[in-house]
């Protein structure tokens, strides 16, 4: 899991990649509607990859100006009961 905040008039794409291929999330754009609005929790499945050694990348690519925030905050990994 994490929290990510994503404001500017430009911004670009936020995503999670598994092992640097597979995109597991994407969002794109502006997200909040302010510097003060809450940031947004987001919960994901890594079942698929049970068992295996894997990276985990957060990637943001620049919409092309400085014009936007976009950040990532309180990144868990835990494993969920069976």
């Amino acid at each position: 899991s994490f929290d990510y905040h994503m404001y500017g008039s430009v911004i670009g794409t936020l995503d999670v990649l598994i092992n640097g291929v597979d995109i597991v999330w994407t969002l794109s754009g502006q997200q909040q509607d302010s510097e003060t609005t809450p940031w947004e929790p987001v919960l994901l499945s890594l079942s698929d990859y049970v068992g295996q050694i894997i990276t985990v990348t957060f990637r943001a690519t620049s919409a092309g100006t400085f014009q936007g925030d976009l950040a990532i905050d309180n990144v868990i990994f835990e494993e969920l009961p069976e």
